[in-house]
């Protein structure tokens, strides 16, 4: 056998094997993948929960209505079309599409940080 560069035939292939994964390794990796994810889910109900709490107790009929257009369009089991709930709110549907709007933003801030919504408006 003839080494080529400090090689001998088969001392890749040796090499390969021992730093493939193994089994262990990937049911780490899972195990990490499963906490990390209950953490973001756990963060995002806080942060769901919060902005719920922060409409609930403000004064203004307008903050209560979007956290109830969210809920309606994007948390309950069954999403309602943004006519039906700008007709249940009694407001017209761009009013409707504008409190959804301010009610993602609210909702992004709250989940990823203001630095974050700072970040998205750079890039419109």
């Amino acid at each position: 056998e003839q080494a080529v560069g400090g090689l001998k035939p088969g001392d890749i292939w040796k090499m390969l094997n021992r730093s493939a994964p193994t089994e262990e390794v990937y049911i780490e990796a899972i195990c990490k993948s499963a906490t990390r994810t209950m953490i973001i889910l756990q963060h995002l109900d806080t942060m769901l929960n919060l902005y719920a709490a922060y409409c609930d107790r403000s004064p203004m009929d307008s903050t209560k209505r979007q956290y109830r257009i969210l809920k309606a369009r994007y948390l309950d089991e069954t999403q309602i079309p943004m006519t039906e709930i700008a007709e249940r709110e009694h407001v017209h549907k761009r009013t409707a599409e504008k409190d959804l709007d301010k009610a993602i933003e609210d909702v992004t801030a709250l989940i990823f940080g203001i630095d974050a919504i700072k970040d998205l408006s750079k890039g419109e």
